[in-house]
Formats: C-alpha cells, sequence, structure tokens
C-alpha cells in the first residue's frame, strides 16, 4: 500500500520514522552499561535503526535508487526531485541531498523536473545564506589575532 502514496507522503513519513530509530539509539546508549538487559535493549535499537535505514531513507531503497538513478530509471529520478523539494531532515539525509543533487545533475531530466530541480536548487542556496548569516562566523581568509602563549614576551608581535 505504501508504495501507491505519494513520494513527498512516503519521504516525509519516512524521515519521521527514521529519527524516531535513531532517537530511541540515543535514548538506550544512556543507560547500556547498567544492565545486560539494557545492553540487549541498546543492541536491538541499533539492528532496527542499521536493518531499516536503506529502505527508510530513500523511496524503494536508497542503495537501490542511486543505481536506478544512474541508469536514467525515471520513477527514481521523480522520487530524487521530490526528496529535494520536501528536503527532509533526519539522519545522514544532507548527505544523501547532496548525492541526488549530483547524480540529478547528470541525468536526463523531463523539462518539469528540470524546472522543479532548478527551483529547489534555489531554494537551497536561499536556505544556506540565511543559515550562513543566522550565526556569522569569520570568513576563512580573515586575518588571525596573534596568539600570545606563556613564556613569550607579550610586548613584543611576531608574525
Amino acid at each position: 500500500m505504501k508504495h501507491k502514496l505519494e513520494p513527498r507522503s512516503i519521504i516525509q513519513e519516512n524521515a519521521k520514522r527514521v529519527t524516531e530509530l535513531h532517537e530511541r539509539i540515543h535514548d538506550t546508549v544512556k543507560r547500556r552499561d547498567s544492565s545486560p538487559e539494557a545492553r540487549s535493549e541498546w543492541s536491538r535499537a541499533c539492528a532496527e535503526f542499521h536493518g531499516q535505514y536503506d529502505a527508510l531513507a530513500f523511496p524503494g531503497g536508497y542503495s537501490s535508487a542511486l543505481k536506478k538513478i544512474q541508469a536514467g530509471d525515471s520513477r527514481a529520478i521523480e522520487d530524487a526531485v521530490a526528496f529535494l523539494e520536501v528536503r527532509p531532515y533526519f539522519f545522514r539525509s544532507q548527505y544523501i541531498r547532496t548525492k541526488l543533487t549530483r547524480l540529478l545533475k547528470r541525468a536526463q531530466l523531463t523539462t518539469r523536473q528540470t524546472e522543479r530541480f532548478q527551483r529547489a536548487l534555489e531554494a537551497d542556496k536561499k536556505k544556506k545564506v540565511r543559515t550562513t548569516y543566522a550565526h556569522p562566523v569569520a570568513p576563512v581568509n580573515a586575518p588571525i589575532a596573534p596568539r600570545f602563549h606563556s613564556g613569550h614576551d607579550s610586548r613584543r608581535v611576531t608574525e
């Protein structure tokens, strides 16, 4: 039944499930050394997460989708464009976005998919600009203030 849902719905539902499974690992890791049962619970949480991740990370499975996109599979390409539009957030989702973006740049897209893909990339750029200025950081090439270490004459600055 899930395969008949719209890709966006599947992506959003699966993102929630990945997050739940990942949070369960974090909850159980805190107690894993308290008893053998707690360690077993943590192990089950890890196994469940890793066992389901590939299938939940992308409709139809992430690993197989990468191959299908490279082969030009129209369904996988459509799902990839939808993934970029939805912009789900879960463990490793940004790595997936990067990989899908690279693959889609080389894929044969329909005119409509190309337009949607471009809009998704533009939205990413806007989001990165907002994020960049939300927490200002010195530019990479900015001069670094001299550091004074103990044992050095702090009156003399050498570069």
